[in-house]
């Protein structure tokens, strides 16, 4: 077993939310972890449970160098060498165990409880209800919406890293229990359930940043049933080495594809009509000749990007973010009285002008 080769960016963002860091320290805690995915048949049969352990896989293969891949029953083996394969195409170098002999830690998706004598976290969802237990099994629902169980594998990924390093960690508490619609976001059960079958026109819509935020909006999307519409995804970069640390769709194997590509290719089993553009906003806009826009999903990296969307005017806009202790959306409406995405960034005080602050950069006086 052996860490992956992305791993100093993993350190780099792990050193911003944990007090004390030392490098060597926190791989000498991630070498003592063995961090099993356990499931039955319940969850390896069904679209959610098979979403929840794709997911995270994806997530857990990251970061720790030793994962037991464990099937709880006979008929979930013909999971297994799958997940194990998708562990491996990310980090070819992870440890992985047959046995949960010497597991540090668990999560478990489906209704079988193991036998471990390790920290234990349930994951599970019913459509749009991501739900984590750390008494019970919760199990999987047997829709194909992947909203809950998505959301259910994010909150076992965390509790594994709140397990590990909670000696630094200030006011990440586990988790006991969660039961949270992502359809009303209400965390009781007598949230409103949400629609389980329903068809989802995008229309044309446009999908600007292609990043962390972007690959998760990917992953989403190709598992949405009844999905139509045109999608265009821009984004001029192409898939670094770095990039791994955070982008859930990437593996080795992606390093050097153009991010739009990547993109068509993780939605190519959808009915949408998908459309690359490995392009800058602004470029993409001059090229197209039409500043019709009618819905934009925005994640991108810095202020200024996002301002030169909402500068072309879209009819709609969806605008995702992430910060170091905090992550968030907002919705802005071209004619609906709301606050337009220049709002959110909106300058708190005086700040020096690009002339300036190329100025300082080649030491030219005033």
């Amino acid at each position: 077993m052996a860490f992956a080769n992305f791993i100093d960016r993993a350190a780099t963002a792990a050193s911003q939310v944990l007090a004390d860091f030392h490098l060597g320290d926190f791989k000498a805690a991630l070498e003592k972890q063995v961090v099993a995915v356990a499931f039955d048949d319940q969850a390896a049969s069904c679209p959610e449970g098979q979403a929840t352990l794709d997911l995270t896989v994806r997530l857990l293969a990251r970061l720790y160098p030793v994962l037991a891949i464990l099937p709880l029953d006979s008929a979930a083996n013909s999971q297994t060498q799958a997940l194990e394969r998708l562990a491996k195409s990310i980090n070819p170098k992870v440890g992985i165990r047959r046995s949960g002999k010497f597991a540090t830690v668990c999560v478990v998706a489906g209704v079988t409880r193991p036998s471990l004598r390790c920290p234990t976290f349930f994951m599970g969802s019913d459509g749009w209800s991501a739900k984590l237990s750390r008494t019970d099994p919760v199990g999987s629902g047997p829709s194909l919406l992947p909203y809950g169980a998505g959301a259910a594998s994010c909150f076992g990924a965390a509790n594994v890293f709140r397990t590990i390093f909670a000696a630094q960690l200030t006011g990440a508490e586990l988790d006991e229990t969660i039961d949270l619609s992502l359809y009303s976001y209400d965390n009781t059960k007598a949230g409103e359930a949400g629609p389980i079958d329903f068809p989802v026109d995008l229309g044309e819509t446009h999908l600007v940043g292609l990043g962390a935020i972007g690959h998760g909006s990917l992953w989403t999307l190709a598992r949405q049933p009844g999905l139509s519409g045109r999608l265009h995804v821009i984004d001029h970069e192409t898939i670094e080495l770095s990039n791994l640390q955070r982008y859930a769709l990437a593996g080795q194997a992606e390093i050097g594809m153009s991010k739009a590509v990547l993109a068509t290719t993780a939605l190519r089993s959808t009915a949408l009509d998908v459309e690359a553009h490995p392009l800058k906003w602004a470029e993409y806009v001059m090229r197209r000749g039409n500043w019709v826009f009618d819905q934009v999903g925005v994640a991108l990296d810095t202020a200024a990007d996002r301002l030169a969307v909402q500068g072309a005017l879209p009819r709609w806009i969806a605008n995702a973010w992430t910060q170091e202790h905090d992550l968030g959306i907002s919705r802005h409406g071209f004619d609906d009285s709301r606050a337009c995405l220049c709002c959110m960034y909106l300058p708190s005080g005086k700040s020096k002008d690009e002339h300036q602050l190329i100025a300082e950069e080649l030491g030219i006086p005033e």
